[in-house]
């Protein structure tokens, strides 16, 4: 198994030295492809260091603490993922502004081909090329700070242009670091319904890269929702109409629910129960607006008064009048 430094270049999105921005924003792009290589590498049983800078800094800090971060383990390679941007083109031309792979020296040239070859086929992205090398998509840059920088070989991966018409409608990040996995490792990443983290929350990725968005899915025998952006809620959700909860999994919850000190009904369909009456086995209960269980109290419903058992149940009273 193999061990890597792996980090997105520039400070995030907004904040410092950030990247470059076109149709896409190479801070936000970056961020992604990184998180996924991480992942895959991991699950894979290698080693993969995060060594990203995520402070609000200037450049020359932005890439001091990227190589201080890199240099404190000892790896096989040290992987700087970034998008390149100058191709001004926003309507689309017809052809792509392309990948390239940039080393320090030679020891890393066979490495960078596998990476730019498997993302230009990922994509059909141009592979760019100087005479630095044989190979296209391929250059040596002795000028870059990364590359000069840091103990372990290193390799700038320039995955495409976040100006570029052409780039950007093709462009997956989740795709661009399976792309780069199969050139590090040699081995294709199976396609397959899964759950991502990401910097703002998690989201279901179908094996065709789809994601459902204010919707629900069922995955795994429960329900979940996602929001417009295509985020798993939590807690109480307010949708069609009706209150739903789901759990800190993002699981929807039914039955009752004990929920911050306080007892709710939520039916099949997970729909909470309010200003209702639910019948459970022989005991009947009341729903209160906001959907609280009325306990331990005397509560006007319509024209009648009734009195709910420290349970929850409506009392009653045995043919001596007593409360059961």
């Amino acid at each position: 198994m193999g061990k890597y430094n792996i980090h997105a270049g520039h400070c995030p999105q907004g904040q410092g030295a950030s990247g470059a921005v076109g149709i896409l924003k190479e801070s936000v792009e970056d961020r992604i492809v990184k998180d996924r290589l991480i992942t895959l590498l991991r699950n894979a049983g290698n080693t993969a260091y995060d060594c990203t800078d995520d402070t609000n800094c200037d450049q020359k800090t932005n890439l001091q603490r990227i190589v201080a971060k890199c240099n404190q383990h000892a790896v096989d390679y040290d992987i700087s993922i970034h998008l390149n941007s100058g191709r001004r083109d926003s309507h689309g031309d017809g052809s792509t502004g392309g990948v390239e792979v940039l080393c320090y020296d030679a020891k890393t040239v066979e490495l960078a081909k596998r990476i730019a070859d498997a993302i230009s086929e990922e994509f059909g992205y141009t592979k760019r090329s100087d005479k630095t090398t044989k190979y296209a998509g391929v250059k040596i840059n002795k000028g870059l700070y990364v590359l000069r920088h840091t103990n372990a070989p290193a390799l700038l991966i320039e995955c495409c242009f976040v100006d570029d018409a052409d780039d950007a409608a093709k462009w997956n990040a989740e795709r661009c670091a399976n792309a780069i996995y199969k050139g590090i490792t040699g081995e294709t990443v199976n396609a397959k319904d899964e759950w991502i983290l990401d910097n703002t929350g998690w989201w279901y990725k179908h094996k065709d890269g789809t994601y459902t968005t204010n919707g629900w899915e069922y995955i795994n025998g429960a329900w979940y929702y996602f929001n417009g952006n295509g985020y798993m809620l939590t807690g109480w959700q307010h949708i069609n109409g009706y209150w739903y909860y789901m759990d800190n999994s993002g699981a929807m919850k039914t039955g009752w629910q004990s929920i911050n000190g306080n007892w709710f009904y939520l039916n099949e369909s997970g729909q909470m129960y309010e200003n209702t009456w639910y019948k459970d086995g022989h005991n009947w209960y009341y729903l209160k607006e906001g959907g609280y269980m009325a306990a331990n109290e005397l509560l006007w419903v319509g024209n009648e008064m009734f009195y709910f058992m420290s349970d929850g149940h409506m009392a009653r009273t045995d043919d001596r009048g007593v409360l059961v």
